[in-house]
């Protein structure tokens, strides 16, 4: 495992530099082009590994060759249209598994480096590429690919929406990450209350979100039967045990550290800024599903991580409000909760092979 802890010291260190204070146009063309280096790594690490790296490429690659049998009106049963598109493309050109696998990592990990630079957010993009690697890489970007790409997109297409109030381009981003996996529905809802103009002041609402999931936890099988869930081959792979998943056994640190963290956040909540309570929002949502679902693995994570890259502006958060004398403790305790993180995102791979 040592190839992944190189990494890991590469990608810390590019991060201290990144924090160094130099004059402030030196400063962000020396940050910029160490994270673009970085970025570019990243892309060529996922794209160009070996085939039994991690837990889905055999899966990946059995629907990668069964692609030239299938029938273009059975898009559905192909794991979303996305990879029926780029992979009848990559195919036609001769090209290889890897060359999906590339292309999978270019959309995704620019998608993430473009949301952090669009938002608030940007002038910690550092802490964000670096909180983003230890928590999500190795899960997202080099296993649950499709996964990836569409929460970078969606998670996009919601940013535009409410930042830029341009309603038909951020649809059109978010029906794009829907054709990369259909679980990304579940932020559909945000989009109607952007159009509702609602201004995400009330703190009492996200209470109340935690106070329905604990009551959905305790009912959840009457109303899955209720729904008639079951029934729909969507929701069946995860209620009848047939998906499984690696447990990661510090997903309770994470859950613990990210509901003290928004438990601070609460008890400021009249001196943060819009688009802070608008990430807030975003947490809780995840939450309430994590939460609600808890007895079914399988769709909390899943449904939960929809929302997953919206904990990483969490976590970031305390820094622009925290006085200057804690800047340094907190910006430090972010390294060592992405050490802890990314030795548990570890434990999902393989030894380390390319292509």
């Amino acid at each position: 495992m040592i190839t992944y802890w190189i990494l890991y010291f590469y990608v810390l260190i590019t991060t201290l530099l990144c924090s160094i204070k130099i004059n402030e146009v030196i400063h962000s063309l020396f940050k910029s082009t160490l994270l673009l280096l970085l970025v570019s790594t990243l892309i060529l690490f996922s794209g160009f590994k070996g085939l039994q790296v991690d837990p889905d490429s055999s899966n990946y690659i059995e629907w990668f060759h069964n692609l030239k049998e299938t029938e273009v009106t059975s898009i559905y049963e192909q794991k979303d249209p996305a990879f029926y598109i780029i992979g009848t493309i990559v195919s036609a050109l001769g090209l290889g598994v890897s060359y999906l696998f590339l292309t999978y990592a270019i959309i995704a990990i620019f998608s993430k480096l473009f949301l952090i630079n669009i938002t608030s957010y940007y002038r910690y993009s550092h802490l964000f590429i670096y909180l983003y690697f230890c928590r999500f890489y190795f899960v997202h970007d080099m296993t649950q690919i499709r996964v990836g790409v569409a929460i970078a997109l969606g998670s996009i297409a919601l940013i535009i929406c409410y930042q830029t109030k341009k309603f038909y381009l951020s649809i059109l981003t978010f029906l794009l990450a829907m054709a990369f996996h259909f679980s990304i529905i579940l932020i559909s809802p945000f989009f109607v209350l952007f159009k509702l103009n609602y201004n995400f002041k009330s703190k009492v609402i996200p209470f109340v979100l935690l106070s329905f999931a604990l009551l959905f936890y305790f009912a959840q099988k009457n109303i899955i039967n209720i729904l008639n869930l079951e029934s729909l081959d969507r929701f069946s792979l995860y209620l009848n045990g047939t998906y499984e998943i690696k447990h990661i056994s510090l997903l309770s640190v994470y859950l613990i550290i990210k509901l003290l963290i928004l438990l601070i956040i609460l008890f400021n909540w009249n001196s943060l800024m819009n688009f802070d309570r608008l990430i807030a929002y975003l947490v809780i949502t995840g939450l309430f599903f994590q939460i609600s679902f808890m007895n079914i693995e399988a769709i909390s994570l899943r449904a939960a991580e929809v929302f997953s890259i919206f904990d990483l502006f969490l976590f970031i958060m305390p820094i622009k409000y925290i006085s200057k004398n804690f800047t340094r403790t907190y910006f430090f305790c972010i390294i060592m909760i992405g050490a802890v993180f990314f030795r548990s995102s570890l434990k999902i791979m393989n030894s380390y092979t390319f292509a």
